[in-house]
């Protein structure tokens, strides 16, 4: 059955951490993720399409190795609960990737250029 209240939440500073990671002109480390290596965990409230606001907890890791990133993301609410995996590869200042929720199995592709 699908869900009906959904929210996304991000911050400036995380869409700014995001942009300077993905930034052609960032210092390289051995691989184009290293510098998302790490997990962090949090929590706060969300307002969802209806309307209604709920209490949220995340926590995130980001596991690189060479020109690979694979990222998890769990947020849970007392309703709803969204857990996020992806893998994401840079090649040729191309990245591609999946990623799957496995709350509502989905299962999606994308790609951009940095």
């Amino acid at each position: 059955m699908p869900r009906q209240n959904t929210a996304v939440a991000t911050s400036a500073s995380q869409r700014s951490q995001a942009q300077s990671y993905f930034s052609p002109n960032r210092s390289r480390a051995d691989g184009p993720f290293d510098n998302m290596r790490g997990s962090w965990s949090g929590g706060g409230t969300i307002t969802l399409s209806n309307g209604a606001q709920a209490r949220i907890r995340c926590r995130a890791s980001y596991t690189p190795r060479g020109p690979n990133l694979r990222m998890s993301l769990v947020c849970a609410s007392d309703s709803y609960k969204v857990d996020l995996t992806s893998q994401i590869t840079s090649s040729g200042g191309e990245i591609k990737g999946t990623w799957a929720e496995a709350e509502n199995l989905e299962v999606r592709q994308g790609s951009g250029m940095n």
